[in-house]
Order: structure tokens, then C-alpha cells, then sequence
């Protein structure tokens, strides 16, 4: 037996696991699956991340065959929903309906392609320093950060640029969040600012993240998932995919995107968490008035 922290709701609890819980060397076709915090999963891992609509969420870890049994479904965990998933060696979030079945993937560039890795740069002040204009690059957040607000806002202007977080509790940006470009990827992290998606980032993606102000979507193709949002939540883009999103403040979402698992929360004792007795109703698309 062993143990593994689970991220739900914003609420880091202990599951023992066993045989039936899924948390076997041996699972079938070949997977290691754990339920765990998928948030802390490291780029360049040998891993996949399912998240539920109910908030579970579990880590395959291996290059087993076939579909992976995660709770009661068996999930492909391949695909081609968009960039890099065609490609076996790429990490990808998996994103499932509350049935259990595939809504979206959002992949990574493998290691193994050559893909520009750079860490993220802060001056003696803590400030950020990002690469400029820079295509197709992963930036990670060196181990130094973790716990520590990064100062100042971040701004993600190149094609194609992914912001990996080491978790939502290590990763902390202080700023702002601004994405200006297609097919931006960013996860695992707390942003204590605002996050924006400018109308010039189409097909970009936000998950496995806490927001402490608002979250403002209109661009189009936007994917959403496993996330707190201490503020308002705004989507006005077409055809966004939202699983698994909480919100404490004001809901509008374009009545077109596709809701899965979304809901309402009041942190009324202001610590940033989550608990189950602060959870209300299940929100759906559309703007609830």
C-alpha cells in the first residue's frame, strides 16, 4: 500500500491506495496509475493527467497499451484533439465529461523533439525576465521559486509558449497573467492577479490553477480545467472547453462553450482554500442572471 496527495477542489487530502483504488504497479496494459495532484506533475515526466469533472484527478505514469482504467471508465489517453497529441512521447491533460468520457487532451512538446526548455529568470528583485518573441518555447519555474510570490506580471507573446508550474502551492505569480498568442499552454499555478486571454489567443489553455482576481477568456478555443477562481469568471470566446472550474465571484460564459463540472464556491473564511462546506451549486453555460 502507499499514499498520494490529491488535489480536489483545492483541498490536499491523503488516499490510501490500493489494488482497488487504482495505485498498482500492475495495472493493466502495462500503466502505473495514481489519484493524485496532477499539478506537481514535472515537464518531461513519463506521464499523462486525467482530470475528472468531479475533480479527481489521476496520474498514468508508464507507455502501457491501450486504454488506462481510471475509476470506473478505461480512458485512451491518445489522440489527435490538437497539437503534439499524435505524438506518443508527449505529456498531455486528459479532460473528461461527467460520464468519464474523453472531452479534449491538451499536449506538450516532447523533450525528445528538441524543444527549447528555458527557467524562468527573476532579477535581484524577484522582477520576471521571460524570453521575448520566442516560438514554441517551454518555460519551467527552477525549484528556488517554490513557495515564493514571483514579482511582477507575466505576459506570454510567442506562438505556441507554454508556462509549466511546479503546483499550485509552488508556483506563485504575484502579477498579473496576460496571453497574446495561439496555442499558449499554461499550468500549475497560482496567479494572484488577473488572468487574460486577449482575442489574439486562440486555441490556448489554463488548468490545474488557482486565480486569486478574475479570469477574462475572449479568445476562441479556449480550454479551462481545474481551477479556483477567487474572482469572476468571463468567457466570451466561441467554442470554449470549461471542466472542472470554480468560481466564488460573478459567472458569464458564452452559452455555447461546453461545462463540465463547474461550480460555485464561497471562501468565507478568506484563506484561499476550498473546503467542502464552502462549496454550492453546480453552474452550467450561459450566464446565470
Amino acid at each position: 500500500m502507499s499514499t498520494s496527495s490529491v488535489l480536489r477542489f483545492g483541498i490536499r487530502f491523503v488516499v490510501v491506495c490500493t489494488l482497488v483504488a487504482g495505485c498498482s504497479d500492475d495495472e493493466p496494459g502495462g500503466w502505473r496509475i495514481t489519484e493524485g495532484a496532477g499539478d506537481e506533475v514535472n515537464y518531461g515526466a513519463d506521464a499523462k493527467v486525467v482530470v475528472s469533472a468531479d475533480g479527481t484527478i489521476y496520474v498514468v505514469e508508464g507507455q502501457g497499451s491501450g486504454c488506462a482504467q481510471v475509476g470506473d471508465q478505461c480512458v485512451d489517453l491518445a489522440g489527435e484533439s490538437g497539437r503534439y497529441c499524435d505524438d506518443p512521447n508527449a505529456q498531455a491533460d486528459v479532460l473528461l465529461d461527467q460520464d468519464g468520457k474523453v472531452v479534449t487532451l491538451v499536449c506538450y512538446p516532447p523533450v525528445a523533439d528538441g524543444t527549447s526548455v528555458e527557467e524562468l529568470q527573476t532579477d535581484a528583485e524577484g522582477n520576471v525576465s521571460l524570453p521575448s518573441n520566442q516560438n514554441g518555447v517551454v518555460i519551467t519555474f527552477p525549484e528556488d521559486t517554490n513557495g515564493a510570490a514571483v514579482a511582477g506580471n507575466i505576459a506570454l507573446d510567442g506562438e505556441r509558449v507554454v508556462l509549466y508550474g511546479n503546483g499550485v502551492d509552488q508556483t506563485i505569480v504575484d502579477g498579473n497573467l496576460d496571453l497574446l498568442s495561439n496555442n499558449a499552454r499554461v499550468r500549475g499555478l497560482t496567479v494572484k492577479g488577473d488572468v487574460h486571454f486577449h482575442s489574439n489567443s486562440n486555441n490556448s489553455s489554463l488548468l490545474l490553477c488557482r486565480i486569486e482576481g478574475n479570469l477574462n477568456v475572449e479568445s476562441n478555443g479556449a480550454t479551462l480545467a481545474s481551477c479556483e477562481v477567487f474572482g469572476d469568471v468571463r468567457v466570451s470566446g466561441n467554442n470554449a472547453v470549461l471542466v472542472n472550474i470554480g468560481v466564488q465571484g460573478e459567472w458569464d460564459v458564452d452559452s455555447g462553450a461546453t461545462c463540465e463540472g463547474c461550480y460555485s464556491f464561497s471562501d468565507d473564511n478568506d484563506d484561499l482554500l476550498v473546503q467542502d462546506s464552502e462549496l454550492g451549486d453546480a453552474i452550467d453555460c450561459g450566464n446565470p442572471g
